[in-house]
């Protein structure tokens, strides 16, 4: 039995290789950047991406059933030592 995984903050994909590579089948993703979607899009073919503000999308995305993990890279610019650590920074 295959486990199914759901990627929110998605970008390219790249942590979902890891994921498919683990055993899990992706079957929906969930970006804003359409940039990251497109090269998602290229190397994920069999998973469904939503693009857009995953505000916009919370509705639909909690919909899914039968997931078994959630992953994600939520963007973290306002907090991270390599930026400006600025809090109010809303990414």
């Amino acid at each position: 039995m295959t486990l199914k995984a759901l990627s929110l903050f998605a970008g390219a994909g790249g942590m979902d290789v890891g994921v498919t590579n683990a055993g899990f089948n992706v079957i929906l993703a969930s970006e804003i950047d359409p940039h990251a979607c497109n090269t998602y899009r290229e190397n994920h073919p069999n998973t469904i991406m939503i693009e857009g503000d995953i505000n916009n999308n919370i509705n639909e995305i909690t919909q899914l059933k039968g997931i078994d993990i959630v992953i994600g890279g939520p963007p973290c610019q306002g907090f991270s030592v390599a930026g400006k650590m600025d809090a109010s920074d809303p990414r």
